[in-house]
C-alpha cells in the first residue's frame, strides 16, 4: 500500500476542510425537479430523500458520465427526459439504436446504450434493489455489464445515500500530488482511508465534488496551476502534511 492509513486519514480530513472553505458546498449530484428538464444543484440535499425517478436519473447519469465531461453527459440526460425515456419501463422498451442516437453527446454512445440497457434489465429483474444491504447490492451492481467500482459506488452514494466514497482519476491524482497516497495505491485502499477519516455520507458526496472542482481549476493532468491551488499554500501544506 505504501502509506500509513491513520496518518493519511488525518490529512484527508484536513484537506477536505480547506477545500470546503474555499469552494463551499457543491450540491453534487444534480437532478431534475419533477416536471423539469434541466438538472439543478441543491447543496445540502439528502440523497435519501430523492424520488424514485430522480434516483433513476442519477443511475443513468453515472453511465453517461463515463469517459466524458459532465457537460456532455448532462446533454444526454436532458435528451432522455425530453424523449420521455427516463423511466424504467421506457428504458426497457426503447430500442438500443434509438437510445444510442438519443445519448450521442455523451460519447461512446453505442457502448453506453448497451450499458444503460443492461443496468435497466438489472433493475427490472431485481424489484426492491434499492432496499438491499449495501455490500450485497454493490456486488450485484458490479456484475452488470459496464458497471465498475466507480460507477457502482456513485450509484450507492448519490442515488441511494449509502456511505461509499467514490474514487476517480481526480482523487488519485490529487492525493498523490499532495503526498497523501502513493501513485500505486489501489481503489479500495484509497476508499478505506477516506471512509475511516471521520467524514460521514454527506461529506463523502461533497468531498468527491470538491476534488473534481480542484482538478478542473488547478490540478489538471498536464501543466497543473499549483501556484493558486488552495492545497499548495505553505501553511496549508504544512498542516496537511502533519
Amino acid at each position: 500500500m505504501g502509506f500509513h492509513r491513520k496518518a493519511a486519514s488525518i490529512k484527508i480530513k484536513r484537506a477536505y476542510g480547506v477545500l470546503l472553505a474555499t469552494y463551499g458546498l457543491r450540491g453534487w449530484w444534480p437532478v431534475s425537479p419533477d416536471g423539469a428538464v434541466a438538472a439543478v444543484y441543491e447543496p445540502g440535499r439528502d440523497p435519501r430523500r430523492l424520488t424514485a425517478g430522480q434516483r433513476l436519473e442519477i443511475c443513468w447519469g453515472c453511465i453517461l458520465a463515463q469517459n466524458t465531461s459532465w457537460k456532455n453527459a448532462a446533454v444526454a440526460v436532458e435528451r432522455l427526459r425530453r424523449e420521455k425515456l427516463m423511466g424504467l419501463p421506457e428504458m426497457l422498451r426503447c430500442g438500443e439504436r434509438q437510445l444510442a442516437q438519443t445519448i450521442r453527446s455523451s460519447g461512446y454512445y453505442n457502448q453506453k446504450a448497451s450499458k444503460l440497457k443492461a443496468l435497466a434489465a438489472f433493475f427490472g429483474n431485481n424489484p426492491g434493489w434499492e432496499l438491499e444491504e449495501t455490500l450485497l447490492l454493490r456486488r450485484k451492481l458490479l456484475s452488470v455489464r459496464g458497471v465498475g467500482q466507480e460507477t457502482a459506488d456513485s450509484i450507492l452514494l448519490y442515488a441511494l445515500g449509502r456511505p461509499r466514497f467514490v474514487v476517480d482519476a481526480y482523487t488519485r491524482r490529487i492525493f498523490h500530488r499532495i503526498g497523501i497516497t502513493t501513485e500505486a495505491a489501489g481503489y479500495e485502499d484509497i476508499q478505506k482511508i477516506v471512509e475511516s477519516s471521520g467524514l460521514e455520507m454527506m461529506g463523502f458526496a461533497e468531498y468527491h465534488a470538491l476534488l473534481v472542482e480542484l482538478a478542473k481549476r488547478h490540478c489538471t493532468k498536464h501543466h497543473p496551476a499549483c501556484g493558486g491551488c488552495p492545497l499548495n499554500f505553505a501553511q496549508v501544506r504544512s498542516q496537511i502534511s502533519l
